[in-house]
């Protein structure tokens, strides 16, 4: 099954993506499951649920802490709102539990890469480690990003190598804020995994696998090559 585990929509303050738009391109793809991580708030999910009733959701929200930013998938609200009114300021202080699952989302990029921040390496990196499901290794803004040479070329390689080496998910998502990016990068999960609980248990497995679309890479690549030439 093929899932974007990462998704802003018009409840995001930086997006511009409606809920119907978002419904409509999920429907053309033939994605059972339709998931809305909107900026620490979970209002894209709620109004999702009450348009599209039948349309299986798997609710989630990304929270910016301490260590970086961070997806976190339920498949109740409440539990999502709960985290949230105790406006948590580090990874280590969400609840762990079988029915959520956390994701790092665009890990150790650029923006936290030069920050203070020592969760790079070493001990720093298995504290996060230690509180967290599954890492995020392709996102369409950070092939932008490798593709204009902000990021290192062996970035999504090394977040791979990390989510082996700590036995975490490894999971693609498109971290769309407009429609052009969406499903860009995606995650598949085994076929008895197809539906919303089936993805958290998936992601908490470990039976992730992260992909992305290499039209979409060679087409920023020939813009680029084109641009530079002018």
């Amino acid at each position: 099954m093929k899932i974007d585990l990462h998704v802003h929509s018009e409840f995001s303050p930086d997006s511009q993506f409606s809920i119907d738009h978002i419904v409509n391109l999920s429907e053309q793809a033939g994605l059972p499951v339709i998931c809305i991580t909107d900026h620490d708030n979970v209002e894209g999910c709620v109004k999702l649920k009450e348009g599209y009733p039948r349309q299986p959701i798997l609710p989630g929200m990304e929270l910016g802490l301490a260590e970086g930013d961070f997806l976190v998938y339920s498949l109740d609200l409440d539990r999502l709102r709960s985290i949230l009114g105790r406006h948590v300021k580090s990874v280590s202080e969400l609840e762990r539990s079988p029915e959520l699952a956390i994701v790092w989302a665009h890990p150790l990029s650029r923006r936290f890469r030069d920050s203070d921040c020592d969760f790079a390496e070493g001990e720093g990196l298995r504290r996060v480690m230690d509180h967290i499901d599954g890492i995020e290794v392709y996102n369409s803004k950070m092939l932008i990003h490798l593709t204009l040479g902000q990021e290192p070329a062996d970035y999504a390689e090394n977040l791979i190598k990390i989510a082996r080496e700590f036995g975490k998910a490894a999971v693609g998502s498109s971290d769309a804020h407009q429609f052009y990016n969406y499903l860009k990068c995606w995650t598949e999960v085994p076929p008895e995994y197809a539906s919303a609980a089936g993805v958290i248990e998936a992601i908490r497995k470990g039976l992730t696998t992260p992909q992305f679309d290499p039209a979409y890479l060679k087409r920023l690549t020939d813009y680029l090559e084109k641009s530079a030439r002018l």
